[in-house]
């Protein structure tokens, strides 16, 4: 059972429960939109949307796929999420971050081409798919704890800041090519990263400790 903070239904919405689907495409809201223990039965579609403030979804259940395409909020967090579909987030802004923590995707996850202007944190998640992140910007990228069974594809992004990749898991092939990070930094927490293999090329700009890290694993371009 969901259990939403009152809401007006103009400023700020909560997403109720529901045993189909619900379909907000090309909303605009000029406060929050919240989701708190909600269970959707289907599809969840907020693409296009734009969220004055703030976006929080914590403990809820999509039995379908999520459908974020071009939404534009503030800042967005997502707690203990569960999708068992795909989930798309591609070309999202964020005028702040985009926070996933400690949620579950049993399909896979594509934000190609966000724009997320402080940083995206996907600390202690779960991808069961594969994991897109191309030709995004995003101020940082934070993977501390997390898993990805299939690739993780960081190919081409753009950060600024530094990065976390601390005990984060790819079971299947990481691909950097043409990622630019910051490379004058030491600060990078790469320890215990583990991937299948990884692939790089000669625009790939990436920090001296995690390229480190990585030459213990087959290279495959």
């Amino acid at each position: 059972m969901a259990k939403n903070p009152f809401v007006d239904g103009v400023t700020n919405i909560a997403i109720p429960d529901s045993p189909h689907g619900v379909y907000m495409v090309g909303h605009k809201l000029k406060g929050m939109l919240y989701g708190i223990e909600s269970l959707i039965g289907g599809d969840l579609e907020l693409s296009e949307m734009t969220v004055g403030k703030d976006i929080r979804f914590k403990k809820m259940g999509v039995e379908g796929d999520l459908y974020m395409h071009r939404l534009k909020a503030h800042t967005a967090e997502l707690e203990d999420i569960q999708v068992t579909g795909y989930t798309s987030l591609t070309e999202m802004e964020a005028r702040s971050y985009l926070i996933i923590m400690a949620s579950r995707f049993t399909g896979n996850v594509d934000l190609t081409g966000a724009k997320i202007h402080d940083g995206f944190d996907f600390t202690e998640s779960v991808v069961e798919g594969k994991m897109f992140l191309a030709h995004g910007n995003y101020g940082a990228v934070i993977f501390r704890n997390a898993e990805i069974h299939g690739d993780l594809s960081l190919e081409g992004i753009r950060t600024r800041e530094e990065s976390d990749f601390g005990n984060l898991t790819v079971k299947g092939h990481l691909r950097l090519g043409g990622a630019v990070m910051p490379e004058e930094t030491e600060s990078y927490d790469s320890e215990g990263l583990v991937v299948g293999s990884y692939s790089m090329d000669k625009d790939t700009r990436i920090p001296d400790n995690l390229r480190k890290v990585l030459e213990q694993y087959k290279r495959a371009d």
